[in-house]
């Protein structure tokens, strides 16, 4: 559990308070727009991928830890899982959004799901279905919030925030 809150505080102070972070979250938005600013697109992606590699190594040690064996097999059918953590956190799938706390609370939200369904004994081809249908859940409430969000113009957290503070009149004469 350490190590986790290690790598989610590092992911939140890297992606919120630095150059790379703010990059990377216009990377995600539009890579053409980035580009244009003068970012240096394709460095910026294999420093990306570099990073997700680390850390996927690193994820697969303390798997491999954990079960005391080297299975290769031992995350197979985990790739729903993730992706149902990660729409759950309040990440798009279409990019450009999403925050490492997000991600966090969507683990400890299915990872409450999952052990309270392990109390109940339920089959683990139920708990599939479940993750299934969280997923499924998360991606229409994502797409209604963003079908909203599109109605009026504004999109993402400013959009909502310019909604719910009063109108100020723009002429003062």
């Amino acid at each position: 559990m350490a190590l986790l809150l290690l790598v989610v505080i590092t992911g939140v102070l890297l992606l919120h308070f630095t150059r790379f972070g703010r990059t990377t979250f216009a990377l995600g938005s539009s890579r053409s727009t980035t580009y244009l600013t003068g970012v240096p697109v394709r460095r910026h992606l294999v420093l990306l991928y570099a990073g997700n590699s680390t850390l996927a190594g690193f994820g697969g040690l303390l798997m491999m830890a954990r079960i005391a064996s080297g299975d290769p097999r031992a995350g197979s059918g985990l790739e729903l899982a993730v992706i149902a953590v990660v729409v759950l956190g309040g990440a798009t799938l279409a990019g450009g959004r999403g925050t490492v706390t997000g991600t966090f609370a969507g683990v400890l939200v299915l990872g409450v799901v999952s052990a309270s369904l392990t109390f109940l004994q339920v089959p683990g081809a139920f708990q599939s279905l479940v993750s299934g249908g969280i997923l499924v859940l998360a991606v229409l409430a994502t797409a209604v919030a963003e079908r909203r969000a599109g109605r009026t113009g504004d999109t993402g957290w400013s959009g909502a925030l310019r909604r719910s503070l009063p109108r100020l009149s723009r002429s003062r004469s």
